[in-house]
């Protein structure tokens, strides 16, 4: 019986929902023969099913538009009829107002990069005490939290004051560094993530990247890279010091990211000296958080360590959304240097060094995507596990330096199509912005591709083909990006730069939707 590879990023049905690694061999994968299950597979889409997937997802924006313009209902307590009159004119809106605000901004939590014990933070946000008191959050960080939740809302009656909200997030987070709270460092350094998530989402990158880079200097300042081990000496609580875990983990990850997306420099520690080497284990999964034994949680040299044995790192605690997320935005930033390092590079000798070190960092890539958990069948669009697999399958590209046609980076965007073609939109929140840069430069290995097979002086039956491959995908990129960018700028910029390379290539492409947000930074 003969067995066949499946194709880069296609699960089993079995190992899909055990969230399992895969190694897809046909008809029956090796840990299904192992376990003595019934292995199955999805149907592979034709052409015909990939256009009216398509044409269901452009049903489904169209849906979002509609929904914009539903009338407002009177048993909306945030509807326009129902606030109390100059509601946005005191520091805090009014406190019939809170619990729907706070309902608005817990649904983003996990995108908006989000890191405080959220039953801690909701008995200190709904106490009785009046705004500034110190049993409440500071002031920046409840105005950076009533920020969100207006800019989240996709309610006009909120979002009109969203000016008001922005300036007064910014009117105290500049303060933060005098307060007296008694949690000033930490709730300083959630106010800015959250202030820099809201600027990436509105499209200015720019702003957002500056606001990450205070959160950085908070966090290397009260030396949250160098917490080697989680332990309740001197009074602070095993709570305390995992919030600053994952405080710094995120500033790092909105760090390496935006720093590649907006061409910036990063500000993250480096790890060339002593002093800025990374000790900080690697964050924990909430769930597992509430039980931690402190003694287990441990870190020294975390980003030197990984990258010399990605697949030696993986104990239970290491396989956190967030600390995948960090381990994948290492290697992408990796990556990245590299090809600037081997675009720059003239003599031989230093190509024969970079060469090397490509060898390693490919070794590191692969060794890494393999520990990746699939995704779930009809997973959200919004599953950080989502970003992960795209980003790593970009690095993959980032380090395919032939100086011809690669093969290899095809598929791999091909994959990357595939797999945000098969999530779930069902438009509960914002999807994550960095997901807009990660695949319009997916869409440019496409658009390369289309043009290199329709400058063939004759086409094979395997190039028609392929051409017929990538178009679909094309199209069913564009149609994603406008669903991606449906209620975010930033995305939506990054679609009409999509859209603007595939016509300078002289391709026509579906572009669903008309999103014309003002283009950011």
């Amino acid at each position: 019986m003969d067995s066949q590879p499946l194709s880069r990023g296609k699960a089993c049905l079995q190992c899909r929902d055990r969230r399992v690694k895969c190694d897809g061999t046909k008809p029956t994968c090796s840990r299904c023969e192992e376990k003595g299950r019934v292995c199955k597979y999805r149907e592979e889409k034709s052409g015909q099913a990939l256009q009216r997937e398509i044409k269901s997802l452009e049903s489904r924006i169209r849906e979002v538009e509609l929904r914009r313009q539903v009338s407002p209902s009177l048993d909306n307590p945030l509807d326009h009829n129902n606030l109390p009159p100059d509601w946005w004119k005191a520091d805090e809106p009014p406190i019939t107002m809170r619990p729907h605000l706070m309902e608005i901004f817990s649904r983003f939590t996990r995108c908006f990069g989000f890191f405080l014990d959220p039953d801690r933070f909701a008995q200190s946000f709904n106490a009785s005490e009046p705004f500034g008191y110190h049993s409440r959050p500071s002031r920046a960080l409840l105005s950076a939290v009533y920020l969100s939740s207006i800019a989240l809302s996709g309610n006009a009656a909120l979002t009109s004051h969203e000016p008001v909200f922005l300036s007064r997030a910014l009117h105290y987070a500049a303060q933060a560094p005098s307060c007296t709270h008694p949690s000033t460092a930490k709730h300083a350094l959630q106010a800015e993530i959250l202030i820099a998530n809201y600027f990436f989402l509105r499209g200015h990158v720019l702003e957002g990247k500056s606001h990450i880079n205070t959160a950085m200097l908070i966090s290397t300042v009260h030396h949250a890279h160098k917490i080697r081990r989680i332990s309740s000496l001197e009074g602070v609580e095993v709570t305390e010091q995992l919030e600053r875990v994952k405080g710094f983990w995120l500033a790092y990850f909105f760090d390496k990211s935006w720093s590649i997306a907006g061409g910036l420099p990063s500000t993250s520690p480096d790890g060339l000296t002593e002093e800025t080497r990374i000790d900080t284990p690697w964050p924990l999964e909430p769930q597992r958080s509430k039980n931690i034994q402190p003694e287990q949680v441990r870190g020294y040299d975390t980003i030197n360590r990984f990258l010399a044995n990605p697949a030696s790192s993986f104990a239970e605690e290491d396989v956190s959304e967030l600390s995948m997320a960090c381990k994948a935005v290492t290697l992408f930033d990796r990556a990245h240097s590299f090809g600037l390092s081997w675009a720059a590079a003239t003599s031989d000798e230093t190509r024969a060094d970079l060469t090397t070190k490509l060898a390693a960092l490919r070794q590191a890539t692969q060794a890494f995507k393999d520990t990746i958990a699939p995704l779930t069948d009809g997973a959200n669009i919004q599953d950080p596990l989502i970003v992960i697999h795209v980003m790593i399958l970009l690095t993959s590209i980032r380090l395919d330096v032939a100086p011809t046609w690669s093969k290899s980076s095809v598929e791999n965007a091909l994959a990357a199509v595939a797999l945000v073609g098969d999530a779930s939109f069902d438009y509960s929140g914002n999807v994550d912005p960095i997901l807009g840069f990660l695949l319009t430069a997916i869409g440019q290995v496409l658009i390369d591709e289309l043009t290199r097979i329709r400058g063939l002086a004759s086409k094979s039956k395997e190039d028609t083909e392929q051409e017929v491959k990538v178009k679909n995908a094309t199209d069913r990129l564009a149609v994603t990006l406008t669903a991606c960018g449906a209620e975010s700028p930033y995305t939506s910029n990054q679609r009409l730069k999509f859209v603007a390379r595939i016509k300078e290539a002289g391709i026509s492409a579906r572009t669903a939707g008309s999103h014309s947000a003002g283009v950011g930074n």
